[in-house]
């Protein structure tokens, strides 16, 4: 795991593979929805970006 600090958060670089390299976009969206998941139930809020309409 690699983690750079940025100036709107930090940010994290996993490196993992797949059992079958098919399935490496399933794998991925698993990876980032579990880490989603623990990271708020670790209470760790996520960076948010204002919206403007036009």
């Amino acid at each position: 795991m690699i983690v750079f600090n940025k100036p709107w958060g930090m940010h994290y670089r996993l490196k993992a593979y797949p059992f079958d390299p098919k399935e490496q976009f399933q794998f991925i969206s698993e990876l980032t929805a579990r880490g989603s998941a623990e990271l708020a139930r670790q209470g760790v809020k996520f960076v948010s970006v204002p919206v403007t309409a036009n």
